[in-house]
């Protein structure tokens, strides 16, 4: 009787201990695979942008500036009566390779001189030819909370997407803005100061630029000075 009664306990041992073994590899099983899936769901790095642009496509702009001088000694900027005497600011893409887009600019006043430029961007870095480089076109398809340049490094992003309705249909259109401090260096006091607001809609099929306003707030002197630009023409749809 002793005996197997020994026997059972012994057995009984034996099997609660593998079940535990079973069980915690169950467990440690399961936390593998909960890492694994935590991975594999995680977004992977930004690719680089894809253009929505084709080479023959065209875009043309009004750009029209107001100015605000708040004291006798406010002065606009030489060169800012340009925008009000412009008749057509047009962009012509030329090449499309990678996420690299060539174009031609061409402003063309009312006199009737123009100012033609040919200039490149890459959609995924924001890298472009020149500082005065025409630069709001943008890759295709982008969403709110993606990245304006998902390659490059200023981290501003696409804040809402609406609808908006031309004359010959109904677009998806992407929104962005940034408001910037600037000092005038050559203050010792650091004390003047100017203030800009772009805001930016841009075709969400296209990447191209639908319209901006940027405004610059200045303190010392008090002036104000507002630029808009607005997409008066396309050779992709029907805008008015």
């Amino acid at each position: 009787m002793g005996d197997k009664y020994i026997i059972r306990m012994s057995y009984s041992k034996k099997k609660n201990s593998t079940l535990i073994y079973i069980l915690v590899a169950l467990l440690v099983a399961l936390i593998i695979a909960g890492v694994a899936l935590f991975f594999v769901l995680q977004p992977g790095p930004p690719g680089p942008a894809v253009p929505g642009v084709k080479a023959g496509d065209v875009f043309t702009y009004s750009i029209m500036g107001r100015s605000n001088l708040g004291s006798e000694e406010a002065i606009q900027p030489d060169g800012f009566e340009k925008y009000n005497q412009t008749d057509y600011y047009k962009v012509e893409i030329t090449n499309v390779e990678g996420s690299v887009v060539s174009f031609t600019t061409t402003w063309r006043f009312l006199d009737g001189t123009e100012n033609v430029e040919k200039g490149w961007i890459d959609l995924s870095f924001g890298n472009k030819t020149s500082n005065t480089t025409f630069w709001p076109i943008y890759g295709s398809d982008l969403k709110p909370g993606n990245n304006l340049r998902p390659l490059g490094a200023d981290g501003i992003i696409v804040e809402r997407t609406d609808v908006k309705t031309y004359a010959g249909e109904a677009r998806e259109r992407n929104f962005w803005q940034l408001n910037d401090e600037f000092f005038d260096s050559t203050d010792p006091t650091m004390s003047s100061t100017r203030n800009e607001l772009n805001s930016v809609y841009f075709d969400k099929q296209t990447g191209m630029l639908e319209s901006l306003t940027n405004v610059q707030d200045y303190n010392s002197p008090p002036m104000r000075l507002v630029t808009t630009w607005q997409l008066v023409n396309s050779t992709v749809w029907q805008v008015k």
